[in-house]
Protein backbone atom coordinates (compact mmCIF):
# COMPACT_ATOMS: atom_id res chain seq x y z
CA UNK A 1 0.00 0.00 0.00
CA UNK A 2 2.61 2.71 0.80
CA UNK A 3 4.00 1.94 -2.64
CA UNK A 4 0.86 2.56 -4.56
CA UNK A 5 1.19 6.09 -2.50
CA UNK A 6 4.42 6.31 -3.98
CA UNK A 7 2.94 5.88 -7.46
CA UNK A 8 -0.35 8.03 -6.79
CA UNK A 9 1.32 11.06 -8.22
CA UNK A 10 2.26 9.12 -11.69
CA UNK A 11 -2.06 8.86 -11.68
CA UNK A 12 -3.98 11.26 -9.73
CA UNK A 13 -3.56 14.63 -8.73
CA UNK A 14 -2.59 14.20 -5.11
CA UNK A 15 -1.47 16.81 -2.87
CA UNK A 16 1.88 16.44 -1.73
CA UNK A 17 2.11 16.75 1.88
CA UNK A 18 -1.07 14.59 1.98
CA UNK A 19 0.96 11.75 0.15
CA UNK A 20 3.88 12.35 2.38
CA UNK A 21 2.06 11.91 5.66
CA UNK A 22 0.08 8.78 4.54
CA UNK A 23 3.00 6.98 3.24
CA UNK A 24 5.45 7.96 6.28
CA UNK A 25 2.40 6.66 8.44
CA UNK A 26 1.79 3.43 6.54
CA UNK A 27 5.49 2.55 6.09
CA UNK A 28 6.00 3.06 10.08
CA UNK A 29 3.11 0.76 10.37
CA UNK A 30 3.93 -1.79 8.24
CA UNK A 31 7.17 -1.95 9.70
CA UNK A 32 6.20 -2.48 13.19
CA UNK A 33 4.07 -5.89 12.28
CA UNK A 34 6.44 -6.97 10.61
CA UNK A 35 8.81 -6.90 13.84
CA UNK A 36 6.87 -9.15 15.48
CA UNK A 37 8.22 -12.45 14.87
CA UNK A 38 8.02 -15.94 16.83
CA UNK A 39 10.64 -16.27 19.28
CA UNK A 40 12.97 -19.12 18.02
CA UNK A 41 14.45 -21.50 20.29
CA UNK A 42 18.03 -20.63 21.13
CA UNK A 43 21.43 -22.48 19.44
CA UNK A 44 24.87 -23.09 20.92
CA UNK A 45 27.80 -23.46 19.01
CA UNK A 46 31.26 -24.89 20.01
CA UNK A 47 34.07 -22.68 20.17
CA UNK A 48 35.97 -24.56 17.25
CA UNK A 49 33.03 -23.89 15.26
CA UNK A 50 33.03 -19.88 16.54
CA UNK A 51 36.63 -19.35 15.30
CA UNK A 52 36.18 -20.91 12.03
CA UNK A 53 33.25 -18.48 11.07
CA UNK A 54 35.13 -15.44 9.86
CA UNK A 55 37.20 -17.87 7.48
CA UNK A 56 34.00 -19.36 6.51
CA UNK A 57 32.18 -16.42 5.92
CA UNK A 58 34.59 -15.59 3.17
CA UNK A 59 34.78 -18.66 1.13
CA UNK A 60 31.22 -19.75 1.29
CA UNK A 61 28.31 -17.80 -0.30
CA UNK A 62 25.09 -19.55 -0.81
CA UNK A 63 22.04 -18.57 -2.27
CA UNK A 64 18.51 -19.93 -2.46
CA UNK A 65 16.75 -20.39 -5.92
CA UNK A 66 14.45 -18.03 -4.65
CA UNK A 67 17.07 -15.42 -4.00
CA UNK A 68 18.39 -15.66 -7.58
CA UNK A 69 15.18 -15.17 -9.05
CA UNK A 70 14.46 -12.17 -6.96
CA UNK A 71 17.80 -10.91 -7.30
CA UNK A 72 17.80 -10.93 -11.10
CA UNK A 73 15.08 -7.90 -11.15
CA UNK A 74 16.74 -6.18 -8.25
CA UNK A 75 19.94 -5.66 -9.42
CA UNK A 76 18.39 -4.43 -13.21
CA UNK A 77 16.09 -1.78 -10.63
CA UNK A 78 18.85 -0.78 -8.51
CA UNK A 79 20.91 -0.28 -12.12
CA UNK A 80 18.00 1.91 -13.43
CA UNK A 81 17.93 4.14 -9.89
CA UNK A 82 21.90 4.50 -10.98
CA UNK A 83 21.40 5.12 -14.05
CA UNK A 84 18.57 8.00 -14.08
CA UNK A 85 18.40 8.66 -10.02
CA UNK A 86 14.38 8.77 -10.80
CA UNK A 87 12.33 9.90 -7.69
CA UNK A 88 9.83 6.88 -8.08
CA UNK A 89 13.08 4.18 -8.26
CA UNK A 90 14.58 6.94 -5.16
CA UNK A 91 11.48 6.50 -2.70
CA UNK A 92 10.59 2.40 -3.62
CA UNK A 93 14.02 1.95 -2.35
CA UNK A 94 13.94 4.05 0.63
CA UNK A 95 10.62 2.61 1.22
CA UNK A 96 11.99 -0.41 1.53
CA UNK A 97 15.19 0.45 3.69
CA UNK A 98 12.97 1.97 6.19
CA UNK A 99 10.64 -0.93 6.79
CA UNK A 100 13.73 -3.22 6.74
CA UNK A 101 15.28 -1.54 9.46
CA UNK A 102 11.95 -0.76 11.93
CA UNK A 103 11.84 -4.61 11.26
CA UNK A 104 15.90 -5.93 12.21
CA UNK A 105 16.47 -3.25 14.95
CA UNK A 106 14.51 -3.45 18.39
CA UNK A 107 15.65 -0.79 21.07
CA UNK A 108 15.65 -3.32 23.87
CA UNK A 109 13.82 -0.83 26.49
CA UNK A 110 11.66 2.24 26.32
CA UNK A 111 14.14 3.70 28.30
CA UNK A 112 16.83 3.59 25.11
CA UNK A 113 13.89 4.89 23.04
CA UNK A 114 13.19 7.75 24.94
CA UNK A 115 16.61 8.57 25.13
CA UNK A 116 17.61 8.44 21.33
CA UNK A 117 14.02 10.24 20.55
CA UNK A 118 14.95 13.02 22.96
CA UNK A 119 18.67 13.40 21.11
CA UNK A 120 17.08 13.34 17.89
CA UNK A 121 14.67 15.91 18.96
CA UNK A 122 17.13 18.25 19.97
CA UNK A 123 19.67 17.08 16.97
CA UNK A 124 16.68 18.14 14.18
CA UNK A 125 15.98 21.38 15.72
CA UNK A 126 19.56 22.57 15.66
CA UNK A 127 20.81 20.91 12.45
CA UNK A 128 17.42 22.01 10.28
CA UNK A 129 16.52 25.14 11.88
CA UNK A 130 19.39 27.13 12.47
CA UNK A 131 22.14 25.42 9.84
CA UNK A 132 22.07 25.01 5.94
CA UNK A 133 23.46 21.41 6.42
CA UNK A 134 20.69 19.17 6.11
CA UNK A 135 19.82 21.47 2.60
CA UNK A 136 23.36 20.81 1.40
CA UNK A 137 23.25 17.13 2.01
CA UNK A 138 19.94 16.79 0.15
CA UNK A 139 21.07 18.40 -2.69
CA UNK A 140 24.60 16.89 -2.42
CA UNK A 141 23.72 13.26 -1.82
CA UNK A 142 22.08 10.99 -5.13
CA UNK A 143 21.04 8.35 -2.78
CA UNK A 144 18.08 6.75 -1.37
CA UNK A 145 17.89 8.36 2.20
CA UNK A 146 14.93 10.65 1.58
CA UNK A 147 11.82 10.29 0.04
CA UNK A 148 10.88 13.15 -2.48
CA UNK A 149 7.03 13.74 -3.45
CA UNK A 150 6.55 15.72 -6.76
CA UNK A 151 4.93 19.25 -6.40
CA UNK A 152 3.38 21.53 -9.28
CA UNK A 153 5.68 24.05 -7.87
CA UNK A 154 8.67 24.87 -10.21
CA UNK A 155 10.24 26.37 -7.54
CA UNK A 156 10.04 23.68 -4.85
CA UNK A 157 9.63 20.89 -7.44
CA UNK A 158 9.72 18.26 -4.73
CA UNK A 159 8.48 17.81 -0.71
CA UNK A 160 10.87 15.75 1.06
CA UNK A 161 11.53 13.65 4.01
CA UNK A 162 14.63 11.90 5.17
CA UNK A 163 14.35 8.28 6.03
CA UNK A 164 15.39 9.25 9.71
CA UNK A 165 12.19 10.56 10.19
CA UNK A 166 10.37 7.23 9.52
CA UNK A 167 12.84 4.94 10.83
CA UNK A 168 13.66 6.43 13.97
CA UNK A 169 10.52 7.19 15.74
CA UNK A 170 9.86 3.46 13.90
CA UNK A 171 12.00 2.08 16.33
CA UNK A 172 10.09 3.36 19.19
CA UNK A 173 6.81 1.96 18.03
CA UNK A 174 7.63 -1.30 16.51
CA UNK A 175 8.62 -1.58 20.45
CA UNK A 176 5.87 -0.73 21.49
CA UNK A 177 3.64 -3.05 19.33
CA UNK A 178 6.01 -6.06 20.72
CA UNK A 179 5.67 -4.90 24.24
CA UNK A 180 1.80 -5.10 23.79
CA UNK A 181 1.96 -8.78 22.02
CA UNK A 182 3.98 -9.91 24.56
CA UNK A 183 1.82 -8.73 27.32
CA UNK A 184 -0.89 -10.56 25.93
CA UNK A 185 -3.38 -7.55 25.67
CA UNK A 186 -4.72 -5.30 22.85
CA UNK A 187 -2.21 -2.80 21.25
CA UNK A 188 -3.17 0.10 24.21
CA UNK A 189 0.77 1.80 23.98
CA UNK A 190 1.41 0.99 20.04
CA UNK A 191 -1.90 2.78 19.77
CA UNK A 192 -1.17 5.64 21.47
CA UNK A 193 2.39 5.71 19.73
CA UNK A 194 1.81 5.36 16.38
CA UNK A 195 -1.19 8.35 17.51
CA UNK A 196 1.57 10.28 18.63
CA UNK A 197 3.77 9.42 15.45
CA UNK A 198 1.02 11.10 12.93
CA UNK A 199 0.50 13.80 14.84
CA UNK A 200 4.32 14.74 15.70
CA UNK A 201 5.20 14.34 11.99
CA UNK A 202 2.08 16.74 11.01
CA UNK A 203 3.57 19.25 13.08
CA UNK A 204 6.62 19.09 12.19
CA UNK A 205 5.69 19.12 7.94
CA UNK A 206 2.79 22.29 9.36
CA UNK A 207 6.60 24.00 11.36
CA UNK A 208 9.01 23.48 8.13
CA UNK A 209 6.31 24.49 6.18
CA UNK A 210 6.19 28.04 7.78
CA UNK A 211 9.58 28.14 8.40
CA UNK A 212 10.50 27.28 4.86
CA UNK A 213 13.49 24.77 6.75
CA UNK A 214 14.38 21.34 6.12
CA UNK A 215 12.92 21.55 2.36
CA UNK A 216 15.55 22.21 -0.82
CA UNK A 217 14.96 22.92 -3.95
CA UNK A 218 16.34 20.18 -6.03
CA UNK A 219 16.22 19.83 -10.06
CA UNK A 220 13.05 17.95 -11.38
CA UNK A 221 13.15 14.22 -12.69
Amino acid sequence: MEKGLTLAPLVVKINPIVNLIFTACITVFVGCYRSVKPTLPSETMSKEYAMRIPFVAILEIQFTKSQVIVGIPETLFCGWFALQKHWLANNILGLALSIRGIERLSLGSFKTGAILLVGFFFYDIFWVFFTPVMRSVGISLDVPIKLMFPTSNSARPFWMLGLGDIVTPGYFVALALRFDISRGKRPQYFKSAFLGYIVGLAVTIVVANWFQAGQVTAPDR
